[in-house]
């Protein structure tokens, strides 16, 4: 079997002899009369991060793209086509490196086939049997083989859900406006991701707003309490010694000042909303996405906030923007809810988020004053528990947060109100 390399137009490739030991191993390692459509079990070292998604994209002349996405960087990869039902080889393994791409979750490389002309090409109509074949980056004898479905070609995208990921603030806006026809669709649900720690007022509205819906509200989470991680210093995973908040850090003797990792947005909320949404395709733990399958998502960011519209990192979802579309800004929501409804519009932010507004502060410590007490207790025991090289702090002033919003108080008053659209992370933060 010869070797094909793979070229880019614009970026030369290095062909890389294969030993003949590796080439065996490789073929063997894959059975012939019964090929498995999933990861094959491979040593640890090398993972495939992306195994129970649809990382294969096909077209419609037959062509595919993979974009596998491991969990370490890679030297060289190679791949092959085999058929499905004998097991027989359609195209030879081909050798792939470079052009690698650091990915949040791990190293996206990125492969299409066919990239020369006098390669067999592949019917759209039948699915094939991707083989991916990694050697060993430590040195190991044996390389770490993964298989994946090439699948047919879908003439037509089938949205199977509708789904609107749900921040009772300006999504409540959105949501009402969906139930009462404003867009060309109606939601199939609305997705809630709890991190336990939002103001008692939010789930009072969560509950006036889902009895007033055509559409059923499912509540999620984690399976944590963020309120209680923070509390007992440990992460998403119960691990111990620090927290998932963003937390604002100041340097020591002069030094610099900083942010810590954001990851409680992942954890707490995107994450458990995405296992509702494979829960409601009806799809088990690591079991793929089916070939045609798509979401789409609606998040409610009104056309002042259009910065903060991000593609889906998912390929079978597809975020919308339904306020954007309707070109409606903050305030036109603002005024949308007031000529309606004579009840305040709740927006979805944790009690100690340190991404939230100066004026939600005051507000907190007005309307909460036992959780906002919590919150000036958490600040202080940020400092005194964690091992950080800067001091960890709620409040961008970078100061004990009961001072913090002492001088909040004085620059702003105290019985201020936000609008139910006040500052957050990132798109997916307030769902």
């Amino acid at each position: 079997m010869g070797l094909q390399s793979r070229f880019t137009p614009g970026r030369a490739r290095r062909l890389i002899p294969l030993a003949a030991a590796l080439l065996l191993a490789a073929l063997t390692a894959i059975p012939a009369s019964n090929p498995a459509f999933a990861q094959a079990p491979s040593t640890e070292g090398v993972t495939l991060v992306n195994e129970d998604e649809e990382f294969i994209e096909r077209k419609g002349d037959g062509r595919f793209i993979a974009r596998p996405l491991f969990n370490r960087e890679l030297d060289i990869l190679y791949y092959g086509v085999r058929d499905p039902d004998n097991g027989d080889w359609i195209v030879g393994l081909v050798l792939v490196q470079g052009g690698e791409k650091k990915r949040k979750d791990g190293w996206e490389y990125s492969f299409e086939y066919p990239f020369r002309d006098d390669q067999a090409d592949l019917d759209p109509d039948q699915p094939y049997l991707l083989v991916i074949v990694v050697p060993d980056p430590d040195g190991a004898d044996e390389p770490h083989t993964f298989h994946g479905v090439i699948p047919i070609h879908q003439s037509g995208r089938i949205w199977d859900k509708i789904l609107q990921a749900l921040d009772p603030g300006r999504c409540s806006v959105m949501a009402l406006m969906a139930s009462q026809g404003a867009f060309d669709a109606i939601p199939n649900c609305a997705i809630f991701a709890d991190t336990h720690w939002e103001p008692p007022s939010l789930y009072t509205h969560l509950d006036w707003l889902a009895e007033r819906l055509g559409f059923p509200v499912y509540v999620v989470d984690n399976g944590r309490s963020l309120r209680e991680d923070v509390k007992t210093f440990t992460n998403h995973s119960g691990n111990a010694s620090f927290v998932d908040l963003p937390v604002y850090l100041k340097g020591r003797d002069g030094g610099s000042d900083g942010m810590g990792r954001r990851q409680c947005t992942e954890h707490y909320k995107i994450r458990p909303i995405q296992r509702k949404i494979r829960e409601l395709l009806g799809l088990t733990k690591g079991q793929r996405v089916p070939s045609g399958t798509a979401v789409e998502l609606w998040l409610g960011i009104s056309t002042d906030e259009a910065i903060r519209m991000k593609p889906s990192r998912d390929r079978w979802i597809q975020n919308r923007y339904p306020l954007i579309e309707a070109g409606m800004s903050r305030k036109q929501c603002i005024a949308w809810w007031q000529a309606r409804y004579d009840r305040p519009l709740e927006r979805s932010a944790c009690i100690g988020c340190p991404y939230q507004s100066r004026q939600r502060w005051v507000e907190t410590k007005r309307r909460w004053p036992e959780l906002f007490a919590e919150a000036v207790e958490i600040d202080a025991n940020l400092r005194g528990r964690l091992a950080f090289a800067k001091e960890p702090y709620l409040h961008p002033r970078r100061v004990p947060l009961a001072q913090a919003v002492s001088l909040d108080e004085a620059e702003l008053g105290t019985d201020g109100q936000s609008d139910g659209f006040g500052n957050e992370c990132e798109g997916h933060c307030g769902v």
